[in-house]
């Protein structure tokens, strides 16, 4: 996530409320990666997994190259591309150990995008990772935030069950009356009955397969206006787990290199998912694409980081 995707994302928002674009406006996809490394894209120069949909976004629009993140760890970095403000400015700097959980959470002195692009009259959604405020307190909710729908991923889990809390959307949905489901919901949300009937669980064997499905849907239904949509990935953040036998596609890595290669080959086929939805679904005009990467230092057998690894420790 570098400071200079975080200035194409506020030049969108400005296209978006009209003050440098006439109608129509455009749709905008923002598809952010959690610890990911620098050089994990064909187009950076990776050759042991191949990431094609990631390469022809980059080859189609701009790279920018040169940038550095908001923050080196989770939620400030998110805080910062969100707001688009360097969140030293509001004290928002750390990871709290409690993550989700967190007795905190970003400002409401703070616009987000999802405020300013809802004031712009456009239909607004977050799906995946929030972890910008504690989701016990409704105030700090990604639907209280500016999100017309919001869908919270639990935790870290990429494999089946997938358990999801909806809000907005598909209402017609049937509801998780998965007993395990249920028990989660009530530690996670005590005494809050409309929080636990949110609950989901996603019809899907993968974390990113659920998230492209569910952003799909979003673009389907949202076809005929503006829309801003914000996906925010699990992957390839720990722990490393893909859908068994996709390892077997990268024979000759190193283990944890080769967990990581499963993940980015999965990712990078659930982003192209996204691009087709977008391609059938395009009602609009031009869409505004974005992808950044959220990164942290992790095993060098893990990412590729080179030629940065000198400077891995620093919000590159």
């Amino acid at each position: 996530m570098n400071t200079r995707t975080v200035r194409a994302f506020l030049l969108g928002a400005l296209l978006a409320t009209g003050v440098l674009a006439e109608r129509p406006r455009p749709n905008v996809l923002i598809l952010l990666t959690d610890d990911q490394g620098w050089g994990d894209l064909g187009v950076q120069g990776t050759q042991d997994v191949a990431t094609p949909n990631l390469d022809a976004l980059a080859r189609a629009g701009v790279r920018f190259t040169d940038g550095y993140v908001a923050a080196p760890v989770c939620s400030p970095s998110r805080a910062g591309l969100m707001t688009g403000r360097a969140p030293t400015r509001f004290g928002f700097e750390f990871n709290h150990a409690k993550a989700d959980l967190a007795p905190f959470g970003l400002p409401a002195t703070e616009k987000t995008a999802g405020e300013l692009f809802r004031a712009a009259g456009y239909a607004t959604g977050h799906i995946g990772k929030w972890h910008l405020g504690c989701i016990r307190n409704p105030a700090h909710r990604a639907e209280k935030r500016g999100f017309d729908e919001a869908l919270w991923f639990v935790g870290q889990n990429k494999l089946a069950p997938i358990f999801f809390f909806r809000h907005g959307g598909d209402i017609s949905e049937k509801k998780s009356t998965d007993p395990a489901g249920q028990r989660m919901a009530e530690d996670l949300f005590p005494g809050d009955s409309t929080k636990q009937s949110e609950l989901r669980l996603a019809n899907a064997g993968y974390v990113d397969t659920a998230m492209a499905q569910e952003a799909s849907g979003f673009i389907q239904r949202h076809s005929d206006h503006p829309w801003f949509l914000f996906v925010a990935f699990l992957t390839p953040h720990d722990p490393l787990a893909f859908p068994p036998g996709s390892e077997k596609k990268f024979p000759g890595l190193k283990p944890d290199r080769q967990k990581c290669a499963a993940m980015l080959s999965e990712l990078d086929r659930c982003v192209g998912t996204l691009m087709e939805s977008l391609q059938k679904n395009q009602a609009t005009g031009a869409d505004l694409d974005f992808f950044s990467e959220r990164q942290r230092s992790r095993a060098r057998e893990c990412l590729q980081q080179r030629p940065v690894a000198r400077h891995e420790r620093h919000p590159l």
